[in-house]
């Protein structure tokens, strides 16, 4: 089983950043959909609404984008024990690789899976107790630098505060590695703005590849070992709990807080009850 979470639903437009590279750089890839098609049980569940923020440039023209939010995909064996996690986003190609691994690790015993993850807890080389990171709507935005590229204005024009994402420096080889065949490229171009020139096209497409590759190695420098060191120590924890726990840990969005960071509250910003406000919402 492949068991994606996310902020938002997948079936909408405006779901988290994360989830919407997913759907087109690797969902509508052929490799990754062969592979999903014939290896897997799909699944998806949203973990809570994602935030929307919409400017009004008060002449008609409104820009609307999401604010906060990440998603992983956990693979699952037939009994519903988690067998990998992968949290963010990867290229198709190795995200096939990592799929197809995980389709023979859920085949084997308990043992040989803390194997898999004592393995690739050795090959991140990540030091065991790394200082504890704010939980707003910074830090977390900082866990990924696709979200960073798409969200990082939002945030600081909402919270005051600087968003900047480090990359990891990534060999020039593995970015122009990274391809995207054809029906992605045909959906991706769907999403992109009319006006935009074919060098606007070409530069965005190149700007994608660097981030893909460098959220690939902040993945798996990271994100992904704080959740295999946990899943190695809670091995047999139920996905629901171990997912709870990756949020308010690891994605830094804990469920116990409503306004995602986003709230700050040593921030004056002029408008009444800081500009927070709750509506009757019917799901």
């Amino acid at each position: 089983v492949l068991s994606l979470r996310l902020l938002g639903r997948l079936d909408e437009e405006l779901s988290c950043a994360n989830s919407r590279f997913f759907r087109t750089t690797l969902y509508a890839n052929a490799r990754v959909a062969d592979v999903l098609r014939t290896q897997f049980v799909l699944h998806w569940q949203s973990v809570r609404p994602a935030p929307k923020l919409t400017i009004d440039f008060g002449d008609g023209r409104k820009m609307v984008t999401t604010v906060t939010g990440n998603s992983i995909h956990y693979v699952l064996d037939e009994k519903g024990n988690v067998v990998d996690a992968l949290p963010g986003l990867y290229s198709p190609a190795t995200f096939v690789a990592r799929l197809s691994a995980d389709a023979k690790l859920a085949q084997v015993g308990l043992e040989d899976r803390q194997g898999a993850w004592s393995a690739a807890l050795t090959a991140a080389a990540v030091p065991g107790n790394a200082a504890r990171p704010n939980r707003d709507a910074v830090a977390a935005g900082r866990l990924a630098v696709s979200k960073s590229m798409v969200q990082s204005t939002a945030v600081r024009t909402i919270t005051g505060n600087p968003f900047v994402t480090l990359p990891p420096a990534v060999p020039e080889a593995a970015i122009q590695a990274i391809t995207f065949d054809a029906p992605s490229l045909a959906l991706m171009r769907r999403k992109m703005p009319d006006e935009w020139s074919a060098e606007a096209v070409d530069a965005a497409l190149s700007n994608l590849r660097r981030t893909i590759a460098q959220d690939e190695v902040l993945n798996d420098m990271r994100l992904r070992p704080a959740i295999l060191r946990h899943l190695s120590m809670n091995p047999t924890e139920p996905v629901a709990a171990l997912n709870d726990w990756v949020y308010a840990n690891v994605f830094l969005t804990p469920g116990d807080d409503k306004w995602l960071g986003l709230a700050n509250a040593d921030r004056f910003n002029g408008i009444e009850n800081g500009g927070l406000a709750v509506e009757s919402h019917t799901p």
